[in-house]
């Protein structure tokens, strides 16, 4: 299963607090795409929650210890780690796609690490990261006793949260020393680095515009120009 999170049916005010819609995203992610419904009387989904840098980064202004401990998340850790095996409880995944994230993926979900596997993408996933996951699983060696790795992943999204909500109007896309660098540099910069650049710009402000639940932005440019 892959999907894309998005709720249009916020009224307009809700819906333009950036940092209150990146949270209730993060809360949806957590509560496994149900509705994040906590109560004393709820049965708890244990879980552990493994991130990557940039997602930890965007999580600690949002989310507190107590909450997430309130919705089943019983560790956190980082997924360039080594990390134990739990078999006996789900892991949901939240990181940017990279060739290496969905490798480290594969690899927990060969070596049946946790229950089931719950992949979140902080960012829309390019088809070749995704060919290349898929490419993992069905390459991994069947084990003894244990399932296979590609009926491990459960659910793969595309969460668009790829930035730093600080404030309802406040976010920033974790750019400030390459920003820094291209600009100190001026004309000196090379062109690799400042289409790199542009790439994460357009990037986060996808996800922010998601995240409000506008329409997908359209960028209109001269064919062949330098906006283009």
């Amino acid at each position: 299963e892959r999907g894309y999170a998005k709720d249009s049916a916020a009224p307009l005010q809700t819906k333009m607090d950036i940092r209150k819609q990146q949270k209730q995203a993060i809360l949806k992610m957590l509560a496994l795409n149900e509705d994040d419904e906590t109560s004393a009387e709820a049965p708890i989904d244990w879980k552990v929650l493994i991130l990557d840098e940039p997602c930890r980064e965007l999580l600690a202004p949002l989310v507190s210890v107590n909450e997430l401990r309130a919705r089943g998340v019983t560790l956190h850790a980082p997924i360039e780690s080594p990390r134990d095996a739990l078999g006996d409880v789900a892991a949901v995944y939240l990181c940017r796609p990279s060739a290496a994230n969905a490798a480290r993926i594969a690899k927990d979900a060969a070596q049946a690490l946790y229950g089931a596997l719950h992949c979140n993408w902080s960012r829309r996933a390019e088809r070749k990261v995704l060919e290349g996951f898929a490419r993992e699983l069905a390459a991994a060696p069947p084990r003894e006793g244990l399932p296979a790795a590609e009926d491990l992943v459960r659910s793969v999204w595309d969460r668009h949260v790829d930035f730093v909500a600080l404030e309802p109007r406040l976010f920033h896309l974790r750019l400030q020393r390459r920003l820094k660098e291209v600009c100190g540099a001026g004309l000196a910069a090379p062109e690799r680095v400042l289409e790199e650049v542009a790439e994460e710009v357009a990037a986060g402000l996808f996800c922010a515009c998601a995240a409000v639940g506008a329409a997908a932005p359209v960028v209109r440019a001269r064919p062949g120009g330098c906006a283009a």
